[in-house]
């Protein structure tokens, strides 16, 4: 679905860990938490309030390094919920859901 074709090498791994060591992606997570309400946005759809702790890559890093700091290709998401997208296919965790993707939550 989104992350097809997937690339795994050296340089991107280096890659990989110099983005997730670097301000710029302190400063995208905080600024996504801040949108999502540090709230899971998988538990929210299931009308479930639960404290996200992850921020994560709808689409991987590993399929479009370009969007690793696209804020619309975030989401925060909790430890359940992340640990359930990286085990099952995407298309089970999201099913059905694919014009809801960009729903975000706005602070009132």
């Amino acid at each position: 679905m989104y992350n097809k074709n997937l690339t795994d090498s050296d340089e991107l791994s280096r890659k990989s860990k110099a983005l997730y060591n670097s301000k710029d992606w302190e400063n995208i997570k905080v600024m996504a938490f801040e949108r999502d309400n540090h709230l899971c946005q998988i538990c929210l759809r299931k009308s479930r309030n639960t404290k996200a702790n992850l921020v994560h890559h709808i689409i991987y890093v590993k399929s479009d390094y370009e969007k690793a700091l696209d804020l619309d290709n975030l989401m925060c998401v909790c430890s359940a919920c992340h640990n359930k997208i990286h085990s099952k296919d995407e298309k089970e965790v999201f099913a059905g859901e694919e014009k809801q993707k960009n729903v975000r939550v706005i602070k009132v």
